[in-house]
């Protein structure tokens, strides 16, 4: 750094954003919007403005249908309708920037020379292209750093790391999950994998516990409910952010005490709410980055007992069963900070925020870390039949040796060699039934019922791409031990978004049954893990798709299956399958064994 250079590290986050300031002496300084190291990332429009943080929350409460709390959330949508206005989702990124490097400018008494932002690892082009071009408009000196390389650049400080050893980044956010393995190089780090879950953050949380608070009040006034949870006017608006405001404050007690009351507005009641009740609804989310990081380290080919460090990062963080999970499944105690959610932005303006690509900038396109976020795309096609594509883009030979039987090894030749790891040493397994002798063209880990508990990626409905995700648990997948895998989704299996305002939806109903192969880790019995790519043919489906904008029927097609090959993780209790396109699907066991096959 040069004499009298400022660098401003930016963390812009899903509903908060923090920055901090290096100066060339090495001093170092958050900056604070009125008074608060955290600027709420909200945009609201207020006449011709737009405007940012505490200002725009206030503005919302008055015109909450020109509001944008989660901007971040936004960045694949293009615009964002505000106040019946299409707004490109690039100027609010803008409206926050600007107001950063404006408060910047105020603390440091001089404008900051150059920016870094922090940015997920996982980000594809298109993503990065958007926030680097809006914050080269606020500032012309900017660089992207990848979010894990800044949040261990700034535990380092605190928690000495040597050169050569491995840490988890584990960094859950408020609309975001993100695991990353780093190592420590000379001249900074490496992200050697990365798993995430897009869905999986405070804010999720908190729809956890809005839906807990439902099962009770939601009986009790049906009305007043449902202008709680689908608020049509301005006041019933209010009166839901209120809702979701308490129901956040309630959270955040609850890290530092073991009961509070919830105000639920409209009923003119208070809801208890202890840190056992807590713990039950948190469990499963949190089980599900627990899960995830597993597979980082599995990626990462990283076993637990070789970890020097697990970084806890992201304000969700700080609750007390984050680090009592983590601390059983790796047997590592967590590094904690005082402020968990300044770890990204103080370590992005420091000079230890390198990941090997000079200057200090993300990944590369192509060069991604390992590991994926995941679902699976349905497009409805002009000839009249959905395809659901199951997998990635690597490609399957076939070989008709024996098409009537998709079991039989013969008819299946995979292009490509399945990728195996090492497990974590600290998994438990539990016992899982398998055949008596091990067979290398099943793994033992997929046999069984899965119940999805995730379905989430893109999907275009009425010509408009949208991201979609799982509404309920009715979709099932099962895998017998002969090399056949069925999905079951004739109870009408629902994915929903929204965008600009309208809502879209896809109803499945019927089956799909094909032939597989899966090459995963023979010692799963003794590990209880698994990671490897399944190979399929022979799919055959029975049912219809329905695609709905705003409840309005657009398509009704029969839909077919694709045989594209998909890489999965799987342990005694959870299924990860991921695909190239940015999909992923998740899955809990509820049988070691599959149920009988519907008949096509």
């Amino acid at each position: 750094m040069r004499s009298g250079d400022v660098v401003l590290g930016v963390d812009f986050g899903t509903s908060n954003t923090a920055a901090s300031l290096v100066f060339a002496d090495g001093r170092t300084r958050s900056v604070l919007f009125d008074g608060s190291p955290l600027l709420p990332s909200a945009v609201c429009v207020d006449g011709s403005t737009l405007l940012v943080g505490r200002d725009a929350i206030q503005a919302a409460t008055f015109h909450p249908a020109g509001a944008e709390f989660h901007p971040k959330q936004r960045i694949d949508d293009g615009t964002v309708l505000l106040s019946g206005t299409e707004y490109p989702v690039a100027d609010l990124i803008v409206a926050v920037l600007r107001r950063v490097v404006d408060e910047a400018t105020r603390s440091a008494g001089t404008p900051p020379t150059r920016m870094v932002l922090g940015c997920p690892a996982a980000w594809g082009a298109h993503r990065r292209e958007t926030l680097l071009a809006a914050a080269t408009t606020v500032m012309a000196s900017c660089e992207l750093v990848a979010e894990p390389v800044a949040a261990a650049a700034s535990f380092v400080t605190v928690a000495p790391l040597a050169v050569g050893s491995c840490a988890l980044v584990y960094d859950l956010g408020a609309g975001t999950f993100d695991a990353s393995v780093v190592r420590r190089t000379a001249d900074g780090f490496s992200v050697l994998a990365e798993e995430g879950i897009v869905n999986a953050g405070g804010l999720d949380l908190d729809a956890t516990i809005v839906a807990h608070l439902g099962a009770t009040y939601g009986s009790r006034d049906p009305d007043a409910w449902q202008r709680l949870t689908s608020p049509a006017t301005d006041a019933d608006r209010r009166a839901s952010r209120q809702l979701w405001d308490a129901v956040r404050n309630a959270k955040e007690t609850l890290s530092r005490r073991t009961a509070t009351k919830i105000e639920v507005p409209l009923l003119e009641d208070d809801a208890p709410l202890g840190r056992e009740q807590l713990d039950s609804l948190a469990r499963p989310l949190l089980d599900r980055t627990v899960a995830a990081s597993r597979a980082a380290l599995a990626t990462a080919r990283i076993p637990a007992a070789d970890l020097a460090g697990v970084y806890l990062v992201g304000g969700a963080s700080r609750y007390p069963l984050v680090a009592t999970l983590l601390h059983q499944a790796f047997g590592v105690t967590p590094t904690t900070v005082e402020q968990p959610e300044l770890a990204v932005a103080e370590g992005a303006a420091g000079p230890g925020a390198s990941d090997g690509t000079p200057p200090t900038r993300v990944l590369p396109a192509g060069a991604a870390p390992r590991g994926r976020r995941f679902s699976r795309r349905a497009a409805v096609l002009a000839a009249g039949v959905a395809t659901i594509t199951i997998a990635g883009a690597v490609a399957l030979a076939l070989r008709p040796d024996n098409p009537d039987n998709p079991a039989d090894p013969r008819s299946l030749v995979g292009s490509t060699t399945p990728s195996t790891t090492t497990p974590s040493a600290s998994a438990t397994p539990t016992p899982t039934p398998s055949p008596k002798a091990y067979n290398p063209l099943i793994d033992q880990c997929l046999i069984g019922a899965w119940q999805a508990t995730l379905w989430e990626g893109p999907a275009t409905i009425g010509g408009v791409d949208v991201t979609v995700n799982l509404v309920g648990t009715k979709l099932m997948r099962h895998y017998d031990g002969k090399g056949t895998v069925w999905e079951d989704l004739r109870d009408g299996v629902v994915r929903q978004g929204k965008k600009g305002g309208r809502t879209y939806q896809q109803v499945f109903n019927g089956f799909t049954v094909w032939g597989y192969r899966s090459q995963g880790d023979p010692a799963f019995p003794q590990t209880g893990t698994s990671r490897g790519r399944a190979f399929f043919q022979n799919a055959r489906t029975k049912g219809r798709i329905v695609t709905k904008v705003d409840g309005s029927v657009r398509n009704n097609v029969a839909f077919a299956a694709t045989t594209s090959p998909e890489e999965y993780f799987c342990t005694t209790t959870v299924l990860t399958v991921q695909d190239d396109d940015g999909s992923r699907r998740e899955y809990k066991r509820v049988s070691p064994t599959p149920a009988p096959r519907p008949k096509l």
